[in-house]
């Protein structure tokens, strides 16, 4: 089985499935922002229910696979990719300001 995580800037998605580029695009149906693919681990099944055990404090509301990009999250999940953090939390940033570069020239009229 293989385990994703996908980031759309603002929280990590943690989930399974044999084939994580079709799985995002079902993913992107469901959300306004743009999703991006962080990495893939390939494991037993078992692994990704314990990930999610063991992130479970920074739970996004209302969801049980969304997680706050916390420094703990950033700092595990890269940990499981084998990646260095910072990179990934640039990533992650990089998520973010591509989804909030269309609203940067809109202001307030007063």
């Amino acid at each position: 089985m293989r385990i994703y995580f996908y980031t759309d800037g603002n929280a990590i998605k943690v989930g399974q499935s044999g084939n994580e580029i079709r799985r995002g695009k079902e993913l992107q149906v469901g959300n306004p922002r743009p999703l991006h693919l962080l990495g893939v681990i390939e494991t037993e099944i078992e692994t990704e229910a314990g990930i999610k055990r063991c992130l479970r404090t920074w739970r996004c509301e209302g969801g049980t696979e969304w997680f706050y990009p916390t420094s703990e999250v950033v700092n595990f999940v890269a940990e499981c990719l084998g990646s260095d953090p910072r990179i990934l939390l640039t990533e992650i940033k990089k998520a973010r300001h591509k989804c909030d570069e269309p609203f940067q020239h809109l202001r307030v009229i007063d």
